[in-house]
């Protein structure tokens, strides 16, 4: 499964990100799974993959593990800073293209004065 994988991200990593997100590869009695990065939800998709085919093999009938992926909320504290940071980021933003415009202005009366 590595080499296939492997040959599909060389022949396209568009194709090889969009499309495969799980995989798994079995070798005697152990049962390996692979996992995208690129989707966050690919790591628990992989396990509930692992999980229920070890599952299946073991015990017989039709039961099925279901694996659900819920990212926990951010911290108050996160929150607050990621806010101070982007109000930093725009100010910051703001001041330097009100200094930028102010720039232009300045030149483009000077210019006109030298016309003169």
């Amino acid at each position: 499964m590595d080499y296939y994988l492997l040959e599909i991200a060389d022949r396209s990593l568009d194709d090889y990100r969009r499309r495969y997100f799980a995989a798994a590869t079995a070798n005697g009695t152990t049962l390996t799974g692979h996992f995208n990065n690129f989707a966050l939800h690919s790591i628990a998709t992989s396990l509930s993959l692992v999980d229920n085919a070890i599952l299946h093999y073991s015990v017989p009938g039709s039961y099925l593990i279901e694996t659900i992926n819920h990212p926990l909320p951010r911290a108050e504290d996160t929150r607050t800073n990621d806010a101070v940071n982007d109000a930093a980021q725009l100010s910051f933003t703001f001041a330097y293209m009100v200094a930028f415009g102010m720039a232009f202005l300045v030149g483009s009366y000077a210019t006109n004065c030298i016309e003169l």
